[in-house]
This record gives structure tokens, C-alpha cells and sequence, in this order.
């Protein structure tokens, strides 16, 4: 189960992170959490404080770990991830460094804080394997709390 999550991962960063195969409708809007409207699942709360432990802001960490993929820093972006479902090191750094995807590019643009454990983080990439290219415009990214600081998880764009 671990390997496959792993691979998903790889093919969300390194390949086309197709909103479609995470779960967003073919709008690009964010799924309705059973219970809840997209309204409600997505409205920021102002009044919540974006700052974790170590003073990052979720889109600080989104930065911070698509420099990381961009510059190859495995080890960097590993510890970026929440643990939940994340391979060790030494499998992470494998998989990462035989992958012929590359990611080219990115840009951040707003954030959303949900809750005190939970923002989303509008995010564009551009990947590069071979001679294709792919841009996946203003996906919105998951960016939780893990003991205090915001963390990737291994599927960020739901």
C-alpha cells in the first residue's frame, strides 16, 4: 500500500497532477465533503491565524517544497511531507531521483485557512519529461498541521 501511495505521489508531482484523477470536478472546483456544500468546505475563516509553530505560512511551505522538488533536494521535500503514508528516505530519494518527470516551474497564489490544522493553497506547475511538457493551472493544494507546522500531504490536491 505504501509503494503504491508513494507512486501516486511521484505521478502527482512529476507527472500531470490531473485534477480529475484527485477527486475535483471537471470545473476545477473542490469536492463536496459529505455533509457540507463546496461553499462551506471552502470558505477561509479570517480570523484564524496562517502562522504554525516555526512561523510559516501554508503557502510559505508550499514554496518551500516545490523549491525543493525544482532544485532535486529529496531530502528537503521529505521532510516537508506529513508523515502519514510517506515512504522513508531512502525509498523516497529512489523513486524521486529515477523519475524522468521534472518540475520546470511553479507559482503560488492565495491561500485559504480553514481551520487551525487545515488551508488550501492555489497553486501552478509546469512539468517536463522528455520532449512533453505540462501545465496544470490554479489547483487548489491541501496544506494540513502535523505536530504544530504545516506539512504537504501525499495527495495535496483534492
Amino acid at each position: 500500500m505504501l509503494a503504491i501511495r508513494s507512486a501516486l505521489l511521484i505521478l502527482l508531482i512529476m507527472l500531470v497532477a490531473t485534477t480529475a484523477a484527485f477527486g475535483c470536478g471537471d470545473d476545477g472546483e473542490q469536492p463536496e465533503a459529505e455533509g457540507e456544500s463546496t461553499e462551506e468546505a471552502a470558505t477561509p475563516d479570517e480570523r484564524l491565524d496562517p502562522y504554525d509553530t516555526g512561523g510559516q505560512t501554508p503557502e510559505g511551505i508550499v514554496f518551500e517544497y516545490l523549491s525543493a522538488i525544482e532544485d532535486e533536494n529529496w531530502d528537503r521535500a521529505h521532510a516537508l511531507q506529513t508523515e502519514e503514508g510517506r515512504p522513508d528516505l531512502e525509498v523516497y530519494r529512489a523513486q524521486r531521483s529515477s523519475s524522468e518527470e521534472r518540475l520546470q516551474e511553479f507559482s503560488i497564489g492565495e491561500r485559504r485557512v480553514l481551520s487551525t490544522a487545515t488551508a488550501q493553497v492555489l497553486v501552478s506547475t509546469t512539468l517536463a519529461w522528455g520532449a512533453g511538457e505540462a501545465t496544470k493551472s490554479e489547483e487548489w493544494w491541501t496544506v494540513t498541521k502535523e505536530h504544530g507546522y504545516w506539512r504537504i500531504p501525499m495527495d495535496p490536491v483534492r
